[in-house]
C-alpha cells in the first residue's frame, strides 16, 4: 500500500498563514473545508477571512502546542483529479489563449443582469441579490455591481470562445458543456463587524443611505451597518467539490477574477466532463436496473404462461373424464322421472359449458383476460 503523504504541523502552519485557505487547499488537492477540518484536529490556527483583507496582515499567532502527533497525513492522492479531467482543462486553457474575441456586444443575460441589479433592493446584510430566468446568480455590494457585471462577461466570453453556450434556466443561467449544465454564481462575502468605521466606511454608508432611505428606514432597531461588505468577488462553478477540481475562485486568493475568466471557464469544462462519467455511471446502473426487472418480468411471464396451459390442459382432461361419464350414464339409460335422469342433465350442460370453454372461442377469451400474450413486451422482442 502506498503510504500517504505527510507534512509536519510546522510546515501546514506555515502553509495556510502564507495564503488563502482556498488557495492552500489547491496545492494540497483538497478541499478548504477538508483542510479547516484538518487543522482543527491537529490543534493548527487558521486566519479568518478577513485576515486576507486588511492592508497590513498582523502576524500569524505562534503553534500552539499539541498532544498529539507532531506530524499531519494528507489523502491527498483520493482528491487528485483523473488525468481524462486535467486534459480536457488544460486544453480549454490553451484554446484560451491569444486568438480574436468573436463576441462584439454584451450577452443579452448581462443586460438583464444588470437591469435585475439595478432594480434589486438590498438585503439586511446590504447586498443586491439576483437570479433566475434569463439572469445570472449574483450576490453583490452596490459598490461591486460593475465588476461583477464585467466578470459576469468575460466569463460567457471565453465559454462561447471554446463553442460553449449559456442557456438561460427558471432558477438562473447555467453554461452548456458538451450537454452538461454547469451552474456558476458570483458572489461577495459580507462580515459581521463592530469595529470603528473608517473614512471609506464612512462614505460608503452616505452614498448607501442616500439611494436605499427606505431600506436602511426599514432596518428599525436593527443596526443597519452591522455587516460590511469585502470588496473581494468569488466565482463559484458546479455543485461542489468533485474529483479534486476547483470549485471557487476568489479574488483574495487569486486577483482580479475579470482577468481570470478563461481559467474559470476551464475549470467549468473539466467539472462538465466529470459530470458527464457520473452521469455516464448513473445512466449505466440504470440500464442494468432495467435490463435485470425485464428478465424478472420475462421469467414471470413465462412462469404465467406456463401456468395458464397447465390449467387448461388439466380442464381438458377433467372435461374428458366427465365426458366419459355422461356417456356411460346415458347407456345406463336412468328413467325419465329419476334423479339419475336430473344428474344427467345437468351434467350434460355443465359438460356443454366445459366444452365451449376449452373451444376457440373460450380460449381466445380466456387468453385476453390472462394479459399474458395480448401485447408483445419488450422481452419478445429481444
Amino acid at each position: 500500500m502506498t503510504p500517504r503523504p505527510v507534512m509536519t504541523r510546522e510546515g501546514l502552519h506555515k502553509l495556510v498563514w502564507a495564503k488563502s485557505l482556498e488557495a492552500a487547499a489547491v496545492d494540497l488537492q483538497m478541499s478548504a473545508g477538508g483542510l479547516r477540518k484538518v487543522c482543527r484536529r491537529h490543534g493548527i490556527p487558521v486566519p479568518t477571512a478577513s485576515h486576507w483583507d486588511k492592508a497590513e496582515r498582523p502576524r500569524p499567532p505562534p503553534l500552539p502546542p499539541h498532544s498529539g502527533s507532531q506530524y499531519v497525513p494528507f489523502n491527498a492522492t483520493s482528491r487528485k483529479p483523473p488525468p481524462d479531467l486535467v486534459a480536457k482543462r488544460e486544453a480549454a486553457k490553451a484554446a484560451l489563449v491569444g486568438g480574436p474575441n468573436s463576441i462584439k456586444a454584451a450577452h443579452p443575460c448581462v443586460g438583464a443582469t444588470a437591469a435585475a441589479l439595478s432594480a434589486a433592493i438590498p438585503d439586511r446584510r446590504g447586498a443586491l441579490v439576483v437570479g433566475g430566468a434569463s439572469l445570472a446568480s449574483i450576490k453583490v455590494s452596490p459598490e461591486l455591481v460593475e465588476r461583477a457585471l464585467r466578470t459576469l462577461d468575460a466569463i460567457i466570453r471565453a465559454a462561447e470562445r471554446l463553442r460553449h453556450t449559456l442557456v438561460a434556466r427558471t432558477d438562473s443561467s447555467a453554461l452548456l458543456i458538451d450537454s452538461v449544465l454547469v451552474p456558476f454564481s458570483i458572489t461577495e462575502s459580507f462580515r459581521l463587524s463592530d469595529a470603528p468605521p473608517d473614512a471609506g466606511e464612512l462614505d460608503r454608508r452616505r452614498v448607501f443611505q442616500e439611494r436605499y432611505p427606505d431600506q436602511v428606514a426599514s432596518y428599525g432597531f436593527v443596526n443597519p451597518w452591522m455587516y460590511r461588505p469585502t470588496g473581494k468577488l468569488s466565482v463559484s462553478i458546479g455543485t461542489g467539490p468533485m474529483a479534486g477540481l476547483r470549485a471557487k475562485f476568489t479574488e483574495a486568493s487569486l486577483g482580479n477574477l475579470e482577468e481570470r475568466a478563461g481559467e474559470i471557464v476551464a475549470e467549468a469544462v473539466a467539472h462538465a466532463a466529470a459530470h458527464k462519467v457520473v452521469r455516464d455511471k448513473v445512466e449505466a446502473r440504470l440500464a442494468e436496473r432495467r435490463a435485470d426487472h425485464n428478465d424478472a418480468l420475462h421469467v414471470e411471464q413465462e412462469e404465467g404462461r406456463a401456468k395458464f396451459l397447465a390449467d387448461k390442459a388439466a380442464q381438458l382432461q377433467q372435461v374428458s373424464q366427465l365426458d366419459a361419464f355422461v356417456q356411460h350414464m346415458r347407456a345406463a339409460s336412468p328413467p325419465p322421472m329419476s334423479e339419475a335422469a336430473a344428474c344427467l342433465r345437468w351434467a350434460e350442460g355443465h359438460l356443454e359449458g366445459r366444452k365451449a370453454a376449452l373451444g376457440l372461442a373460450g380460449i381466445e377469451q380466456a387468453v385476453h383476460a390472462s394479459g399474458l400474450w395480448g401485447q408483445p413486451s419488450q422481452v419478445d422482442g429481444r
